[in-house]
């Protein structure tokens, strides 16, 4: 079997995929992951534990090679995917141009908790600084409005 590498390193598998575009193989009839195989020769073995699976680091679900593949627990690629899909519906970048770096983004959530997407911080950080400055004005405003004379008759 052939295999195409890319540029960033990736070995892409030119074998069967499942519909999810995840590589397979068939070994004595029954369909596999290439994932799982490849770690095992190259890195070791797995732990037997359901709640552990292998991915790719580099995010391209038909890349095979063995320096692109780790075992997590599905929890922690829950999390993972989570902020990849995110990544895939906000870009890289938040709407101010800075990039979704770790630790520069919070979390919004609605009143009962539930995820509503992140927020960029330094946008959050700029955003306040504008509502305070613009609170001062208008604070700075009313002074001069209250020391003017009464023209009242």
């Amino acid at each position: 079997m052939t295999i195409k590498t890319t540029d960033l390193g990736c070995w892409l598998w030119q074998g069967a995929c499942a519909s999810s575009g995840y590589p397979l193989l068939t070994i004595d009839g029954e369909r596999r992951s290439v994932h799982r195989h490849v770690f095992l020769i190259f890195n070791g073995p797995l732990k037997t534990d359901p709640q552990y699976c292998v991915v790719q680091t580099c995010n391209n679900k038909a890349c095979i090679n063995p320096a692109h593949l780790v075992q997590i627990t599905r929890a922690q690629a829950k999390r993972r995917n989570w902020h990849i899909q995110m990544d895939a519906v906000l870009g890289y970048e938040c709407e101010g141009g800075h990039p979704w770096s770790a630790g520069k983004w919070e979390m919004k959530r609605s009143t009962d908790g539930t995820a509503l997407g992140r927020r960029c911080l330094i946008c959050k950080a700029e955003q306040h600084k504008e509502y305070m400055r613009r609170r001062r004005i208008k604070a700075r405003n009313q002074k001069k409005i209250d020391e003017l004379p009464d023209l009242t008759p």
